[in-house]
């Protein structure tokens, strides 16, 4: 594996497009960079993840808001290339979860997603997100849309998780986000895990992962 983490441009791309609406001119944020325009022609193009959070930070200054990470996963599931493909192919919600941390490392060299089984729901998770607070607050608002998103697949368009629990500090306009407006939400955690109700989750493909893995499913991919 290469020293230098490394994630798929279609994030930054997200955010270059959301800034240009915003009047923002994401091509002279990269040129300040010292980055091609040339990046945004590919999404499945390799960038390191510096570069990512070196263009989070002054493009956030440019626009001057933080509400980028929520709003900028706007992207549907299925244009995530082969890994977005596989999670909304998936048989049921928990070969989807499971698809997603599987995979999840083809997009983001650094992440780190996982399952968590409780007698009341399944967790799914992301460790801890390095870096700047400011940037690693809105890289976890996207992360936590697109898994909100997936649970969506299943769930249906408007659900919305009983019990989040972020690593970012409180945050007043992260509770008037709509996907988390009805949401019990933890502020501080150590991991970004939103509960997934028993009920939701296939019965049939859960008993059989719970059998193959001799146990409660607690396995970080």
């Amino acid at each position: 594996m290469s020293a230098v983490p490394l994630m798929r441009a279609r994030y930054l791309n997200s955010l270059a497009n959301w800034l240009d609406e915003q009047g923002a001119r994401a091509d002279s944020v990269l040129a300040d960079l010292g980055a091609p325009s040339a990046i945004r022609e590919d999404d499945d193009r390799i960038i390191p993840i510096r570069l990512f959070e070196q263009f989070v930070s002054r493009g956030l200054r440019r626009a001057g808001t933080l509400q980028w990470g929520y709003r900028a996963a706007s992207l549907n599931l299925g244009s995530y290339g082969a890994f977005g493909q596989r999670v909304i192919g998936g048989a049921n919600l928990f070969a989807s979860m499971q698809a997603f941390c599987k995979l999840a490392n083809s997009e983001y060299s650094e992440a780190a997603f996982f399952l968590r089984e409780t007698a009341e729901c399944v967790w799914f998770c992301r460790g801890p997100i390095a870096g700047d607070p400011t940037v690693a607050g809105q890289t976890e608002l996207y992360v936590a849309s697109m898994m909100i998103d997936t649970i969506r697949i299943s769930a249906g368009p408007s659900w919305i998780p009983r019990a989040v629990r972020l690593q970012m500090a409180d945050c007043t306009s992260v509770r008037s986000i709509p996907a988390l407006v009805d949401s019990e939400l933890y502020f501080g955690c150590g991991t970004l895990a939103i509960a997934v109700p028993k009920a939701l989750i296939a019965g049939s493909i859960y008993r059989r992962a719970r059998e193959e893995a001799g146990g409660p499913v607690d396995a970080a991919t």
